[in-house]
């Protein structure tokens, strides 16, 4: 990718705004945004992002879309963290599959939980 390097602060964020709006993803990484500037001036730009309720930091290079708890008021990911951590995941390359439980329960039986594992 060829990189733009911004280098009005404001813009940069805008583009980054707009990107993370259009995008039907809910998980981000920093690399997502490395056509837009250098490595620094897009740190700053997640940083404003996460101060004006944007994203919200899940993991290192990790970030989710966020809004405002209509229960308490405070920054909270769009979606339940079981789902942005699977998205995360298999961003990063690595294969998932639901769990024993999951499988359980997606087919209408009583999961067994193993006592005393």
């Amino acid at each position: 990718m060829n990189k733009i390097s911004i280098t009005n602060p404001q813009m940069l964020k805008s583009q980054m705004s707009q990107r993370i709006e259009r995008s039907k993803r809910n998980v981000f990484m920093r690399g997502d945004f490395e056509d837009l500037g250098r490595y620094d001036q897009i740190g700053r730009a997640l940083h404003a992002l996460i101060k004006e309720k944007m994203l919200i930091r899940i993991g290192h290079g990790l970030y989710a879309k966020a809004k405002k708890s209509s229960l308490s008021g405070k920054v909270v990911p769009i979606k339940p963290l079981p789902d942005l951590a699977k998205e995360a995941l298999e961003r990063l390359g690595f294969e998932t599959a639901p769990s024993k439980l999951q499988c359980d329960y997606n087919a209408g039986r009583r999961p067994r939980c193993q006592q005393g594992a």
